[in-house]
């Protein structure tokens, strides 16, 4: 399983002009529950949707709620547009930056990790998913990245905290790899920690630095070195995994 947990309902009441809406998420499976509304508002472009991912974007419950639907539910079509919808790239700039970068590199990271987990273990179905969820991750990381150059955010303090938040897990992902000392104060960084957390194997280090490369704008399916993701489970075969 990766990102989505069960759904749990939410109370109805009734707004100010008398139509029945959800009662205000607090919990993650509130969010969860919340969520796809917020994709069909992004999906449509209804006015007043950025103020609405505002208030998911300021907690934890609320980022994570959120990204574990536009990420990941098949039919979120708006998640898989060329460039992610204005309203959102306006909430994230307007989000607390250090917590919407981390969630936001996080996603790339994980789902990268867990596909190749799910392709090792011949489970196709699971890897397809997490493909979904990784390439809709690159994607949003790639336009905030670029939105950092050009565009109506330059300057914004969450673009720039995502493109500082890929590179320190750039910087983290390449040392493990390296084998090189990863408590040397030169290299020690958040995600550090964070991978070392999660215990991922070199094979899966090496989908996520493939994916970093993909957020910078390597071609998708390669990484810079050419390596393409059905690589990574003709590795598992080769070691007899």
């Amino acid at each position: 399983m990766h990102l989505l947990l069960s759904l749990l309902p939410s109370a109805l009441v009734v707004s100010r002009c008398g139509s029945p809406r959800m009662s205000a998420p607090s919990t993650f499976a509130e969010w969860v529950d919340a969520a796809p509304a917020l994709c069909d508002a992004l999906s449509a472009g209804e006015e007043g949707v950025a103020e609405r991912l505002g208030s998911a974007f300021a907690t934890s419950n609320g980022r994570r709620g959120f990204f574990a639907t536009y990420l990941s539910a098949p039919d979120n079509s708006v998640a898989d547009a060329a460039e992610p919808p204005p309203a959102l790239l306006e909430a994230i700039a307007d989000a607390p930056a250090g917590p919407i970068a981390s969630i936001c590199v996080m996603n790339v990271a994980m789902s990268a990790a867990t596909e190749c987990g799910h392709l090792r273990n011949g489970d196709a179905d699971a890897a397809a998913g997490s493909a979904l969820t990784n390439k809709r991750a690159v994607s949003l990381v790639r336009a905030l990245v670029q939105g950092q150059e050009s565009g109506p955010h330059v300057g914004r303090p969450s673009f720039g905290a995502v493109e500082q938040s890929l590179m320190e897990l750039k910087q983290a992902v390449d040392m493990r790899l390296k084998k090189d000392d990863m408590f040397s104060d030169d290299y020690m960084n958040s995600w550090t920690s964070i991978l070392e957390m999660w215990k991922y194997d070199e094979e899966m280090e090496q989908a996520i630095a493939a994916a970093i490369e993909r957020c910078r704008g390597a071609e998708e399916g390669e990484d810079s070195a050419g390596m393409a993701r059905g690589d990574f489970v003709g590795l598992s075969a080769q070691r007899g995994t």
